[in-house]
């Protein structure tokens, strides 16, 4: 498919700009490299955003193709044994179901591209400056795949690595609720992007919010 041939490219190029880590006290995982299915062009396409990568591949190098196809078997074939763990991905897959697979085709992203090895949660200061060329990525994986819906899964406090990576934007509320708990975002230079921002799945989940919230971008899906 053409999209993976542009993501291929697009990736070799990045993983040039990644300098050693030898002095690093926490050590960066691996960058997360999206892969489509072959049928993506004839459905519509939305992007699913979480917030980092953390022990993500550590045995692949950064050969850009290898990492592409375990992304495929993790998320599109859902073949490994972490594909249904956790909040995060039970709720996307979820919601991928109540979309369906014959009209949708759902891609999981992560705003932050590379996080920790060994550890969870932000990674530190000097890691996020040291990917800056990744936030750069996200614009253009955005570029190649043009999805019809984006939603952050991301929660407020990281707002700034969306605007890091694709430019200013403002919210407006929907559903009557606090921006905070779910908004539209609209960027300044990207209003083809319909985008919305919610919190991580398992607040959603904590909060009672998963069936309301996930209805309501199933709504705009196929509006």
């Amino acid at each position: 498919m053409q999209e993976n041939i542009d993501l291929i490219e697009l990736y070799r190029k990045a993983v040039k700009n990644l300098i050693s880590t030898e002095y690093f006290d926490i050590q960066p995982t691996h960058p997360l490299m999206l892969s489509v299915p072959q049928n993506y062009d004839k459905k519509i396409k939305v992007m699913l955003f979480g917030q980092e990568t953390n022990g993500w591949q550590d045995d692949l190098g950064y050969d850009p193709e290898k990492t592409m196809e375990r992304y495929d078997r993790f998320w599109i074939e859902k073949k490994s044994n972490f594909s249904r763990v956790g909040p995060f991905l039970q709720v996307l897959n979820s919601f991928q179901k109540m979309l369906g697979t014959d009209e949708f085709s759902c891609i999981w992203n992560n705003i932050i591209k590379i996080g920790k090895k060994d550890d969870s949660g932000l990674p530190p200061e000097y890691i996020i400056n040291w990917q800056k060329e990744w936030f750069n990525v996200i614009a253009e994986e955005v570029r190649i795949l043009k999805p019809d819906l984006i939603i952050f899964f991301t929660g407020p406090d990281y707002d700034k690595y969306i605007e890091k990576a694709l430019g200013q934007f403002t919210t407006s509320q929907v559903l009557g609720r606090n921006v905070r708990e779910i908004a539209k975002l609209n960027f300044s230079d990207h209003n083809e992007i319909l985008a919305f921002r919610t919190y991580h799945p398992r607040y959603l989940r904590l909060k009672g919010l998963e069936k309301e919230f996930l209805e309501y971008f199933k709504q705009q899906a196929v509006s």
